[in-house]
């Protein structure tokens, strides 16, 4: 299939240095009262009945000191080498209403 063949528009891209797994994140602006609701809003936005492209990115940042041996990141850098500068995934959004803690549950 190409992205061509979608029956609705892609309406926005997703770049991360990391696959994602069960959900994408996005990362709101600035640490104001209202970057929360500006994150929301440009999501709803670009979401417009149509689809996200998800792209892993060519460059991968460096991990606090003292985590560059950490299991995780060991194997975050590995899932980044296998996928970089690859788009990996076509997304469907959905508006809910629901709390982020049911959606990513309390670890995340």
């Amino acid at each position: 299939m190409k992205i061509s063949d979608l029956p609705r528009p892609v309406t926005a891209s997703k770049a991360d240095w990391l696959p994602g797994d069960e959900w994408l994140g996005f990362t709101p602006q600035g640490k104001g009262p209202d970057a929360y609701s500006k994150c929301q809003s440009t999501i709803q936005n670009q979401i417009s009945n149509g689809y996200v492209i998800e792209y892993v990115t060519e460059g991968m940042e460096n991990p606090n000191p003292g985590f560059e041996q950490h299991p995780r990141f060991v194997k975050q850098r590995q899932d980044h080498e296998n996928y970089k500068g690859r788009l990996i995934a076509i997304h469907r959004l959905r508006f809910t209403s629901q709390p982020l803690i049911n959606i990513i549950g309390d670890d995340d």
